[in-house]
Order: C-alpha cells, then structure tokens, then sequence
C-alpha cells in the first residue's frame, strides 16, 4: 500500500516535471514561431518600403533601438526577389557571365549581380568603333563608348572577358549607324548599367551613382519623405504629356559640356541638354499631382538626382551656362536632396571650381540683375552668361550668342535665349515655388527672370514661352497660388550714388551718399567703411524716416589706400539690407614715378618719341601728356608708350617734354628730350593721287606753303579736265583741287612751283591716276602720317564700303569720313570713325567716345569687309562688318558723329592713319543709300526702324507687335509693361514698384548674415583678396562655412529669430542703435609640419585655419553621407570614409583622411605625408571597426540574456501557479 502511494506520488511529481517541461516547450515553440513569422512578416512589408505605413513602421522600430527588433528589421529588409542569373539583358544590351551569379533590380529597373563576377561578353560587342562599355568612369576624363565621339580614349574603354568586385558600375552602349548631327550630334542611342554589389541588395534600394571616384550610397526608398511632395489636382482641361519612357532610363551625362551631349544616348535621353532640360521641367511638376504615377516618377526624379549629384561634384565647368548646354541639373539634385533630406544634395557645388563669378549650373549662370528701373527695385532680371571676351554681346553665326550685356541694360541676342533655354525653364521654376525650395534653389534672379519672360512671351513665333501646354496650364492655375500674403519680409533697397564705384582721389575728406526706399516706413541707415584688408574703420548710424530716404555722411580718410563702403537700412519690420555690393574709393596724395623720355630723328619732319612707363601702386597710370616746346602734341593713354611726330620742320631743334596722370589726377614730374631735324634741302613730291568725279585729292610727302600749294596755276591735268579751285587741309599736306567732270579712264597731273615750309619749291612733276565711275580706290596702307582722300560730296544718306586689313594684333588704327573744309586738325576733324582698337577688338566713334553693339576681335592679316551706312541729315550711321568667310554682323546700330562734327552737313573725303601698328583699306566705294521706309507693323501709327537701319523715325514704337503699346499710350498700372514707349515701366503708379518678396524667398548678398528673406544681389565687383570677391581669406578676418557661397567679410549682420538663411558660420551681432560691437568667431588654428599629423574634430560644419610653412589657408569642412566635403579656394574634395585624398592650399599639396566617422561628427587626419596619413586611417578604421564588434557582440549577449531571462519567468510563473 505504501509503495502504491510512492508510485502515484512519484507519478504525481513526473506528472508535475512533465508539464513544466511542456510549458518550457511550449514557450521555446511559441519564441521560435514568433521570430519567424516576424522575418516573413517584415520581408514581405520590405517589398512594399514606399509605403508610408510601411515606412512608419521600420522607423518605429529603429527608434526604439532594441537590438532584437533591429536584426528583425535588417533581417527582413534583407530578404528580397534575387535570383540567379547566367545572362542579363536589357535596353538590346546583353551581359554573359562565367558562371551563374545572384542578380536582381533597383527601384529603378536597373540590374545588380553580386561580385566577384566574371563578364565573359557584351552583346554587341565592340566593332573598333563603336559599342564600347566602361567601369565606373570619371567625369571630364576620357570616353570608352564610341572612337567618333570626341574625348575617345582607348584606355578608358573596357575589354572582355573582365572579373569585377567591389561595389562598381559598368556601363554598356550601343552606338548608331551614323552620328546625328546639330545640338547633341549624338554617337550613342542605347546604353545600360550593370552594377556589381558586395551583398544581395535589398527591395526598394536606389542603384548606387555609375560614376567611380566616389562613394556608391545606396539610398532606399523607405528614405523619402513624401510629405514633401504636395497632392495637386491636374488643373481643369490640361492634358498629361506622355511620360511613360521619359527619365525611365540612366542619363549618361558624365563629358564636358559639348561633346558630353555625343554620349547622350538618343533612346535614353534628348541628347541636346535643352530637350532634357524640358523633360525635367515637365517630370517636376508631374511629381507634385495626384496622380497614379506619382510615386514612379518620383523614383526617376531621385534616380537621377542621385547619379547628377556625384557627376556635379567632379564635373568642374561641364554645367556651366554655355547656350543649351548647362540647363537642366541643378533640380533634379536639389529635388532627390529634398526627398532623401540629404544635405549634400540640397547643396551642390554654387560655383565652378577656382571661381567666384562662375555659376555651376546653366540656369544661374544665365540670370542675374541688371541696373534699377523703373518696375525692378533690385535690378531688371537679365538673360546672359558672364563672357570673357571683354563681357561684351555675341549675336553672331561664330560666337557665342548668349553673353551678358556690358551695360545691364537688355537680354543678350534673340537666339540662345529663346531657341535653347528658357522656355525650359518655366516647369523647374514653378516646381520649387510649389516645394517651398526657393530657400534650397538660392539663385532669386533665375526665378524673377523667369516670371518676366513667361509675362513678356517669346520673341519667336514658333516658341511656346512655357516649353508645353501642359506646363502653360500648370503655370496659369498655381503660380500665383504660392504668392506669400505673411508678414513683410521685404528689406529696403540701398542704392550708393558718390564717390562713385571705382573712383579715385587726391584728397581724403569725402561726403558719402545714397539713397534708399522701402515698401513700409523706414527706420535707420548705417554706413559703414572697410579698409583693404577687410577691417572696418568707422560705422555711423542715422534716423531716417517715411518710405524714402537720401543720406550723407561726411568722413576723413586717415590715410592713403583702397577702400570700400556700403550703407545697411533698416525698416520699421526690422528687415534689414545693405546695397547689393560695396563701393571702392582710392585715396591717392602722391604723384607717380617720372617717365624718361627718348627722342629719335628719322628724318627732317619725323621725329619717334618713346618713353618708359612711370608707375603708381595705387591708382596706376591714367594718361601721359606730351609736349613739343611749349605746343601740346596730345594726351595719350597710360598703355602706350610711344609716339611718331610727323610735324617737324628741317633744320631746327625741338624740346620735348613728358609727364605722366595717375587715376586720381596727379601729375609727374616733367621727363625731357630734345631732337635737331637736319636741314631740308628736298623739295616736296606727291605721295598719292585719289580721284572723285569732280575732284582730285592730292597727299604731298611733307608740308607745304598754303599759298604755293592753293595756286591755280601750279597744276594742270590732260583730257580736257579743268582745276576750278585748291584747297589745301589743316594738315598742310592735302590738296583738294576741284574739278571738272571726270569719265572713266586714265589721267595726268602736271605739278610744279609747290613750296615746302624750307622754302624748297618742286619743279614740274608728272603723277599718272586712274578714275573709276564705281569710286573705288586701290589699296592704301596707314602709317602715322594723315592720308586724305577725296570723294563725291554727299549731303543726305550714302554707304561707305571697304576692306579693311590689320597688319599687327593689336594696333591703333583708324578709317573714316570728313569734310576737307573743316576747321578742326586731327581727329577731331572725322565725322564717321572705324577703328581698330590697341585692345584687339574693333569699334566705332559715338559721339564723345568708341563702342561697339558686340565684341569682335580682329587678327593680324585677316581681310574685314565694312560697310558704313550714313545719315548726314541725322548725324547719325550704322557700321556693318563681314569677317573673312563669315557673315555680317551689326556692330554700330544708330551712332552719332563724333561731338565736333555734330553740326556738320556734307562729307566730301575719307582719311587713314594710325597711332601704332598698320593696316590696309582697299576698294573705297561710294554708292547712294535709298531712305528705306519705317515699318509699322500693328497698324498703330507708330513704326520702328527699317531693315537696313536707315530709317531713324524720332517717334519709335516700343512694341510693333501690339497696337496697344506706342508713344502716348495710357500707362497701365501693374502690367510691368513700357505702355507708352516712355522707357519706364508703370511710372506714376502708386503701387508699382514695391519689391515685395514672394514668401519664403532667398537670397545671397555678399554678406556673412543668415536671416530668412533677406534679399540682396549677390556682390559683384570686388576686387581679388577684398571682402565681397567671394574668396575665402583668412588674412583679412574671413569667416564663413563655405567659399563658393560667397562667404565674406564685414558688413557684420543682426541676429534675427526669422530662420535659417543663406550664410555660414556665427553670425557677427550688432548692438543697436549706435555704439556697436562687432563680435567675430574665433577659428581653430593647426600647423602643420613635414613628418607630423594632426588630428581634429568636428562637428557637421566648422572651418579650421591651416598654417603651411608660414602661409595660413581657411578650409570649410561639411559632414555628408557620404564622407567629408572639404572646401578651399582651390576646389571642393570629398573624402570618402575610409580613405586619405589629396587637397590642394596655395600652392602646396596636403593630405586629408577619415579616422572616424559618425552622423553628425567625424575625426580627421591632416598632414604633408601621404603616407603617414593612410597609417593612421588604417589604424582608426580597425579601432572603428573593434568598437562595432564589441558593440553587436554586446547587442546578442544582451539579446540572449533577455531571452532567458523571460524563459525563466514563465517557467517560474507557470510552476508556481501549477503547486497552486
């Protein structure tokens, strides 16, 4: 009985370890099949990632940074749609592999395989021309694709078989037949990127950038944030343009500028970037309707904002505004920057590298504000790329078309401006008002261009000025949707008016003006003056009130210098602005260095003058003034350095004397040299003999006696042709002798009895000349000595036209038109000048100075054809040049005679001559110019000029193509349009001309400040090593977070509670409203030394001071995704985590490298020695990568305990309730 009891006893206690062991079971079962449900049920939510439950949820458990759920979520983003593959095909591009690899796509659609992977083929396969594939290549480095593309190289071009590893892009093309030709002038129509990956990559993942030498980031579409993304309706009767292949496949847009465009492929992308820049206008506003296709195109948009962003960093001036080719870029980097939040992204290089007026991308580069008018407070928004042929306009078959205009006045040529840009730009624009990014964009000047081109519309017909109708009606129902109706946040304009900019002086006591208006009451105005190494020297702080104000400060100059001063006004909403760039004065009390002069006879009426050039350091040489005994011979410019006087008498000797004019109108000491002409015992002779139908000019070899040279009776011609009179000119050494009618054929002229000023007379001399009724001329050669030549006498409108050739590349010669009559001597006698300049450029007389409608350079040799179309009556013409084998070309449009012939009313000569240098005119013609008919084209009355520029109708109709607009229209208020032709927008109109700023609007002055909706023109005009040139200088006190965002000096700024804004660094404050202090943030300084390194934190941005053998550089260091930006004056450079890069400071080469890296902080290497450098990133990397070990180690342990732990609880629980 009592074993029975043991038994069931024992029976009841295995009983009780058997249902602990179950509920242990149970657990362990239940554990087990939770995890797994848990990496099923994530994997499958990871092939939807752009969900935005999705997305909560992952970043829900990222948050919550427990380590199990972590390798939960990494474990079920993990898992994909791989599979294996033994060949891939896609755009007609096939890949073979050795051997089947794991494979599968990006978001995108384009493929990955994971390496190493050995590529045995490509399909087609390169013919030795065509068809050629690269590995990661290098933007601006050469080409692989195609041998008839220009930057081929055979180097770069990729053979197979190739075994690949590490994370790489190959890309493979296909090229066409025959390469197109125009815009793009393509090679290539197909091309496909194959990226090989180190890991199975996940669903949902963006492919990685195709260009090598920089970091392949694998962004997820779990990253975007699509609230950023506004769910507009497609506006009433729009029509979606199709967009089912546009941005669906890579841009392979990694050449410079033209020959980039001959890698486009045709299927891929518009080759010509003008085209490409419309698919990214209309693809951003698609992105913002709500549509079923958003989300898609969305991907492509960041796609391609991913692949352009690393392109642009490495690019150098490859998107710069150069005609169609820059547009496009910039938002497809900002636009993934925005979605991703990635910083580097939202700020992509301003500026090309080394530049500080430079844009990088087109559509900056062609915008920027002109002078104030009427309507445009901070300047009219202009179209023109800053040029370096003397910033001058190019409107020809040969140039560039698209340079801005010298006086800032007017858009730059019909062609690029219309043809090629910016009708693509109207969709990009209105994208980043309707994202709220015009903060990001930076560039205010591109977004009030476009406004006034979509109001004033194309100047070609066949142009829709908003690129498509879709965009017209996108345009039409939400641009005045993002006006902002908040707060003002307009700050007052300040326009500097005396000393001007750029002037000098001799004394040191100034009055500084300017005047300033605002759209509210205005409250203060503080003038500020900097020295030229950046240091402020005095501040002064007035009242002003109402919404104008004119203000004056008087101030002392304490010593000689360059300076520079602004003005900042402050408004009763304290906004705040100074003039949109400082203004420089020079203070210069000394005179320049003496000049030495010396004098060479040629003979006995030459006499070569030439001198060395004196100097200023401040104010440089204006003029030098050259006297012969107590006669003026002239004042020259400060270039030249030589002079020919042809006026010299045989026989006596001559003092000449030399003194040289600073910029600030001081004058030198007098250098002296004196010359004694040898005695003239040659009596004159004819140098040139010109004939017109009833005249003949004569041109002796010297000057002669007025009364021997105007005697009748002195000359006599053959068949039959009567002297009526002489006149002989001011030069006294052209005769005019008037004439019976001439015909055609060969003639003598018999002279004799002509005295020179010796008292040489010439015997009877016989000189054969030929007449031509066409009035042509045979060719005649400059020298220094005046050439006339006579020509029928005109009085109302005739055309000039000659060849022109210029014997040296840069001389001073001049052809043109006068009166023999004249009083005047010199030049000052030439009505119509054309010239060629000392510069190199030609260029025609306008009243009291040269200009010239464009630039056109001359060359040594090379034959012009010019024709001068002559108004007598208006004292005005027009000059027209054909270059050798091109086309004509407007170079003066309207210009007046030269001021001393302003009231002169017949032409009966033409003249040669030169200063330096030679040229040659040939086939000098004369023909009558019909008065062609001013064309009135809208019927209103009013007309504008003819086709040939000779109608010069005083009352010109602004706008022949609307009847509604001519002189003495009603002017409309608001319209922004010249009503009336008074040229002037909305003047008299109380509400026009605010300035008011669109909500949210930013932009750079010049100035370190950082306030939301500060808005100023960026600084332009400073000179190299001056706060406002946009350069980085630590030496004159600069501090600022990047160089290429015009990062400056003084004038400091007020702190403001507005937001962010454009500037970097700490701000400078000022303590209104009188006694100011300045605070500047102190920069870490780091020597280095051969042989050392040195090692610093920072955080996401922060400047540091390097200290090179005695040179100090300020470099800018910004934490991005992808490693470190490091911004100098010579250039931006990424350092990619892990490795060491080389940076160039002044003229020596350093070496930057990532010790550690984190989000917000990261500790760099700098030093002289490479290979130092790398030994310690190597040795950080391993200390990194010991710390992530320990810390996953940690991670499971902790995991594991926690584990158990609950095990052991609910087996206790389950226990303990059971004994119950």
């Amino acid at each position: 009985m009592q074993k029975k009891r043991e038994r069931k006893k024992e029976s009841k206690g295995g009983s009780k370890r058997n249902k602990g062991l179950y509920y242990l079971t149970f657990f362990l079962v239940f554990v087990i099949a939770f995890i797994l449900f848990s990496i099923i049920f994530l994997s499958v939510l990871s092939a939807f990632p752009d969900r935005p439950r999705v997305q909560g949820l992952f970043k829900s458990i990222k948050e919550l940074d427990i380590p199990l759920l972590k390798a939960f979520v990494i474990t079920g983003r993990q898992v994909s749609t791989q599979t294996t593959c033994s060949s891939i095909s896609q755009y007609g591009i096939t890949w073979t592999f050795s051997s089947a690899v794991e494979c599968g796509t990006f978001v995108n659609g384009d493929y990955w395989v994971v390496g190493p992977v050995t590529i045995s083929s490509v399909s087609p396969a390169w013919d030795g021309t065509k068809h050629g594939s690269m590995i990661d290549p290098i933007p601006l480095k050469a080409q692989g694709y195609d041998s008839r593309a220009s930057g081929f190289g055979s180097s770069a071009r990729t053979a197979f078989p190739v075994t690949i590893s590490g994370v790489k892009s190959l890309i493979s093309s296909i090229g066409l037949g025959t390469c197109a030709t125009g815009g793009g002038a393509e090679c290539l129509s197909d091309a496909a990127v194959l990226t090989v990956v180190n890991a199975p990559v996940a669903s949902g993942t963006f492919r990685p950038p195709y260009v090598g030498n920089t970091t392949k980031t694998m962004y997820t579409v779990s990253q975007i944030d699509w609230s950023k993304l506004p769910l507009l309706q497609v506006p009433a009767g729009a029509t979606l343009p199709g967009y089912s292949t546009m941005i669906k496949r890579p841009w392979i847009d990694h050449g410079p500028k033209v020959w980039g465009a001959q890698i486009h492929p045709r299927n891929n992308m518009p080759p010509y970037p003008r085209d490409s820049s419309l698919q990214v206008s209309t693809l951003a506003l698609l992105t913002l309707l709500d549509i079923p296709a958003r989300e898609n195109l969305t991907i492509r948009m960041v796609q391609l904002g991913i692949d352009l962003y690393t392109i642009s960093i490495q690019n150098g001036d490859a998107f710069k505004a150069i005609g169609g080719f820059g547009s496009g870029r910039k938002w497809p980097i900002l636009f993934a920057g925005i979605m991703l939040d990635h910083s580097g992204m939202k700020s992509p290089p301003p500026m090309i590298p080394g530049s500080s007026t430079i844009f990088k991308f087109g559509e900056d580069g062609h915008t920027y504000y002109g002078k104030v008018v009427s309507g445009y407070p901070q300047g009219k928004p202009l179209f023109g790329q800053i040029c370096t042929y003397n910033n001058g306009n190019f409107c020809t078959d040969t140039g560039d078309k698209d340079c801005r205009d010298p006086d800032k006045l007017r858009d730059d040529c019909v062609g690029y401006k219309e043809c090629c840009t910016s009708h693509t730009w109207v969709g990009a624009a209105l994208a980043v008002r309707l994202m709220n990014a015009l903060e990001i964009w930076n560039h205010n000047e591109f977004f009030d261009y476009v406004d006034r081109y979509v109001m004033e519309g194309s100047q070609i017909s066949y142009i829709n000025p908003y690129g498509n109708d879709f965009i017209k009606a996108m345009w039409n129902t939400y641009r005045n949707a993002v006006v902002g109706t908040g707060p003002d946040t307009t700050k007052p304009i300040v326009s500097l008016s005396s000393p001007a900019d750029g002037s000098m002086k001799s004394f040191a006591s100034h009055s500084f003006n300017a005047s300033i208006s605002d759209n509210v009451d205005l409250d203060d105005a503080v003038f500020y003056l900097w020295n030229n190494a950046g240091s402020l020297i005095t501040t002064n702080t007035q009242i002003i009130n109402g919404k104008s104000a004119s203000v004056s400060f008087s101030y002392t100059l304490p010593s000689e210098g360059r300076y520079f001063w602004n003005y900042k006004a402050s408004d009763n909403s304290s906004n705040a602005g100074f003039a949109s760039f400082n203004f420089s004065l020079v203070y210069d009390p000394s005179a320049p260095t003496t000049p030495s002069l010396n004098a060479v006879v040629i003979n006995e009426n030459q006499v070569d003058l030439s001198w060395s050039g004196a100097t200023d350091s401040l104010s440089g040489i204006a003029s030098y003034i050259l006297y012969r005994d107590s006669s003026l011979l002239g004042q020259f410019s400060g270039t030249l350095a030589s002079y020919s006087d042809t006026t010299a008498e045989g026989g006596r000797t001559y003092s000449y004397k030399i003194s040289a004019i600073n910029g600030a109108g001081l004058s030198s000491g007098n250098a002296t040299a004196s010359a004694t002409t040898p005695s003239d015992t040659n009596p004159p002779s004819v140098n040139s003999i010109t004939a017109s139908v009833d005249s003949v000019a004569v041109v002796f070899n010297e000057q002669v006696t007025k009364s021997s040279a105007e005697t009748l009776g002195n000359y006599a011609i053959n068949n039959g042709i009567n002297i009526l009179s002489a006149i002989l000119s001011n030069d006294n050494r052209t005769l005019i002798l008037g004439t019976s009618s001439h015909n055609n054929g060969n003639y003598t002229l018999n002279a004799q009895n002509v005295g020179d000023i010796a008292g040489n007379v010439m015997s009877s001399t016989f000189v054969n000349y030929t007449f031509s009724e066409s009035g042509q001329t045979a060719c005649v050669t400059s020298s220094s000595i005046w050439q006339y030549f006579a020509i029928p006498s005109q009085s109302e409108t005739f055309t000039a036209e000659f060849d022109a050739t210029p014997n040296n590349d840069l001389m001073d010669g001049v052809t043109g038109l006068l009166l023999s009559t004249v009083t005047q001597t010199s030049y000052q006698k030439l009505a119509a000048i054309f010239r060629f300049n000392p510069s190199g450029n030609m260029d025609v007389r306008n009243s009291s100075s040269y200009k010239a409608d464009i630039v056109m350079p001359y060359t040594s040799g090379t034959k012009y054809h010019v024709r001068m179309d002559i108004d007598i009556e208006q004292k005005k013409y027009n000059v027209y040049v054909i270059p050798q084998g091109g086309s004509e070309q407007l170079l003066a449009n309207n210009y007046n005679f030269r001021t001393d012939q302003a009231n002169v009313n017949s032409l009966d000569s033409w003249s040669i001559k030169v200063d330096s240098g030679s040229h040659s005119v040939c086939g000098f013609t004369i023909s009558d110019t019909t008065q062609i008919s001013c064309i009135d084209n809208d019927g209103d009355g009013y007309s504008i000029d003819g086709a040939g520029g000779i109608c010069l109708d005083p009352e010109l109709d602004c706008n022949d193509a609307n009847n509604a607009i001519y002189p003495g229209a009603t002017e409309l208020c608001n319209d922004e349009i010249d009503n009336n032709c008074a040229n002037g927008i909305d003047e008299g109109c109380s509400l026009c001309g605010n300035g008011i700023i669109d909500s949210g609007e930013i932009c750079d002055d010049g100035s370190l400040n950082g306030q939301a909706n500060y808005c100023n023109a960026q600084c332009t005009g400073m000179t190299s090593g001056a706060c406002g040139d946009a350069v980085c200088d630590s030496s004159i006190g600069e501090s600022c977070s990047s160089c290429s965002t015009d990062c400056t000096c003084p004038p400091p700024q007020e702190t403001t509670t507005n937001g962010g804004g454009g500037g970097g660094g700490a701000p400078r404050v000022i303590a209104k409203p009188v006694n100011e202090t300045i605070l500047i943030p102190t920069i870490e300084k780091i020597e280095l030394l051969e042989g050392e390194t040195s090692s610093v934190e920072i955080d996401k941005e922060e400047s540091i001071v390097i200290d090179v053998y005695g040179s100090s550089y300020e470099l800018s260091f910004v934490i991005t995704d992808e490693g470190v930006v490091v911004k100098s004056f010579s250039g931006d450079y990424l350092i990619p985590r892990n490795e060491v890069t080389p940076v160039v400071v002044g003229n020596r080469e350093m070496f930057i490298g990532i010790e550690r890296f984190e989000e917000d902080k990261a500790s760099i290497v700098m030093g002289l020695d490479e290979g130092l450098i790398k030994q310690q990133v190597e040795k950080g990397v391993e200390e990194e990568r010991t710390e992530e070990l320990k810390s996953t180690l940690f991670n499971i342990i902790v995991a594991g305990i926690v584990v158990l732990l609950v095990v052991l609880v609910i087996v206790i629980v389950a226990m303990w309730r059971k004994r119950r």
